[in-house]
Order: C-alpha cells, then structure tokens, then sequence
C-alpha cells in the first residue's frame, strides 16, 4: 500500500508543499516553493536539468537518513541543475541554503 504525506512548508516568506510517498519499495520526497525544487537521491538531476527545471538534490546519510521535511534541509547538496548553479547553489551546502538561493533569500541577496 501507498501512502501520501503532503504538508505545507515556509521558507522565509515563500510558502511551498512538501510531498512524501511511502511504499513498500522505500520511500521518496521532494519539496517545491516558487519554481524550486528540492529532491531526494531518488530524482535525476541531469534529467531534471534536460527540461529547464531549477533543482537542488540532497542525501541522507546512515546517520541522518531523510525522514521529514526538516531532514532534507539539514542534509547536504550533492546534485543540482544548471538554473540552480546560476543562482550559488554547490555541492555541500545545506538544503535550506540551497532552497534560499534558489527563492534568492541568500544573506546579502
């Protein structure tokens, strides 16, 4: 059986959702406010990247594995698009970090 997770979110002032799909197979998750997305392991940045879209991909670790919403912004950047380099997304930044350059909240912007 499936099961659906969806919950509203904020980051700064941008309201967003965040959707979580559970299933016998594992689970995955993604978060989108405006035009940003930021995904789970689970997405293809390189194929995401293909259809213009502005996406930053986190990991889980064994230690911090991604369970909830506030996981995926305290875990770690390891895959992004070509719109979200343009904005300062990097490799190792958190996903919050990622997600406020992406909105353009970043200090100093």
């Amino acid at each position: 059986m499936l099961e659906l997770k969806l919950q509203p979110v904020k980051i700064g002032d941008v309201e967003g959702i965040w959707v979580k799909v559970q299933g016998p197979f594992g689970s995955f998750m993604f978060a989108v406010a405006k035009d940003a997305i930021l995904t789970c392991g689970a997405f293809d940045a390189e194929v995401l990247d293909h259809f213009g879209f502005l996406m930053a991909r986190v990991r889980g670790t064994e230690e911090r594995p991604l369970r909830e919403f506030e996981d995926m912004l305290c875990a770690k950047v390891d895959s992004f698009t070509t719109k979200a380099r343009a904005l300062g997304v990097m490799e190792g930044i958190s996903g919050l970090e990622a997600l406020q350059r992406m909105l353009g909240k970043a200090e100093g912007s």
